[in-house]
């Protein structure tokens, strides 16, 4: 009997040197890591609610402060720092605005970046086999070289630029996103700048109900310059005055999509579901007139579009 006690009277010390041992082994090691962890979790919501430090600020300051200086190419830097890594900033929408803007500048310009190169005009060369190897637009030739019409001569030097652009609709923040690819073989892309959807008015059954996230990809079919009720090519002096529109192929049983400006006139008479003349609004996605205008310029037949819901 004196065993029994004995024994029971070891294995609670023992039991109990055990609990104290865990309990310390708590009170010491994990309850303060598990503490750290959540003060750790309590800063990471803080930060993505605003209440906490917000890296992407001071980054984008230094971005201006490097434009006013004219370093561009490190702007450039430290805007592409804060779309890719500080998605949560409260700068992040500002920095793909203005890289946008820089990126659709050089664009334009003949500073060089990767797809421009220069071409010198050799005889019996044309504008349209040029075009087609080069992988640029019409317009953007024209523009590019301030192009009188489509007569060359031998010896001419013209800039090109090898306009390899994907598109990305995205119709929960109603906007357009044009991106880049500086290897056409590498799936690889670069932002390259959004366009504000003003308005989306599409036929029944033209994209997914609901809202199931989806993603449908196309490419863009044709492209038309219209002036009143006439068709204007790019080597029409009228040319720049036309609208520009852009329509791309069926995909998936369902019909294309139409790319249209709005001006403030159809814009006002869409608030109201109608035309002045009381016909119904003409279905499409519609875009700011200028920037329908840009996005047509560098936009080539069979451009890659995506239309998705997020």
């Amino acid at each position: 009997m004196r065993f029994k006690i004995i024994v029971f009277l070891l294995a609670t010390a023992f039991l109990a040197v055990c609990f104290l041992g865990a309990y310390y082994y708590y009170e010491k090691d994990m309850q303060p890591e598990a503490k750290v962890n959540a003060e750790l979790k309590q800063k990471e919501k803080q930060a993505k609610k605003g209440g906490g430090p917000d890296p992407g600020i001071s980054i984008f300051n230094k971005a201006v402060d490097l434009l006013r200086e004219k370093e561009t190419d490190a702007a450039v830097r430290k805007l592409e720092d804060i779309i890719q890594i500080y998605r949560d900033s409260s700068r992040y929408h500002d920095a793909r605005r203005m890289l946008g803007e820089i990126n659709m500048d050089r664009l334009f310009s003949r500073t060089p970046m990767p797809g421009k190169y220069e071409y010198t005009v050799k005889p019996n060369d044309s504008l349209g086999p040029i075009i087609k190897n080069t992988g640029t637009t019409m317009e953007f030739l024209i523009r590019m070289n301030n192009l009188n019409g489509t007569v060359l001569h031998p010896g001419d030097r013209l800039v090109f630029q090898s306009l390899n652009f994907d598109i990305d609709v995205d119709f929960s923040l109603k906007i357009l996103s044009l991106h880049y690819k500086p290897d056409p073989a590498k799936e690889a892309r670069i932002f390259f700048k959004d366009y504000a959807i003003k308005l989306v008015n599409l036929p029944p059954g033209t994209l997914p109900g609901g809202t199931k996230p989806y993603s449908i990809a196309t490419s863009i079919a044709t492209k038309t310059a219209v002036l009143g009720e006439k068709s204007i090519k790019p080597t029409d002096g009228d040319f720049p005055m036309a609208r520009k529109w852009l329509q791309t192929k069926p995909a998936n049983g369902r019909p294309g999509i139409l790319f249209r400006p709005l001006s403030d006139h159809e814009e006002r008479a869409a608030e109201s579901k109608k035309q002045a003349d009381g016909e119904d609004l003409v279905y499409g996605i519609f875009l700011d007139d200028g920037d329908m205008e840009e996005l047509s310029m560098v936009t080539r037949l069979l451009t890659p579009v995506v239309f998705h819901r997020s």
